[in-house]
């Protein structure tokens, strides 16, 4: 309930349009490393190829996951990669792409919300407790709601 009243905040025009450059922002800086990576590890397919296999990994995330996206992950990878390539290439590089892939982004995502704690603690350790105290009370008022 929590999530979907938060999305409240994008009737707002203006909230509404930051919401969508930043989206556009990081999808599409998302599938461009994604070609980028498979291009240098010998994956030749097309950047539109990268997008719809970004694309098709997210709509296979969104079922219920083992711990870290292991498994599901990779597997959606090497499934959308058999659109533009050859199961042998797949089988071989497809693989470790996946795998680099996967761990590139688990670092750059570790990095950047222990950056984001930093930054919410910015030298106060209790503004990050106030943090999570607002926001379940921000929760319990929109169940109230």
């Amino acid at each position: 309930r929590s999530l979907i009243s938060g999305f409240r905040a994008l009737a707002d025009r203006r909230n509404m349009g930051l919401f969508l450059l930043q989206s556009l922002l990081y999808w599409g800086c998302n599938g461009f490393g994604m070609w980028i990576l498979a291009r240098a590890m010998g994956l030749h397919i097309p950047l539109g190829g990268a997008y719809a296999s970004m694309a098709f990994t997210g709509v296979v995330l969104c079922l219920p996951n083992s711990p870290g996206l292991l498994g599901q992950f990779h597997g959606a990878i090497r499934m959308s990669l058999l659109a533009y390539l050859p199961e042998s290439v797949v089988s071989s590089s497809g693989v470790a792409y996946a795998i680099v892939l996967h761990g590139i982004q688990a670092v750059w995502y570790v990095a950047v919300g222990l950056a984001c704690l930093g930054w919410l603690s910015r030298g106060d350790p209790q503004s990050f407790a106030r943090a999570l105290r607002e926001s379940k009370r921000a929760a319990q008022e929109a169940e109230a709601a």
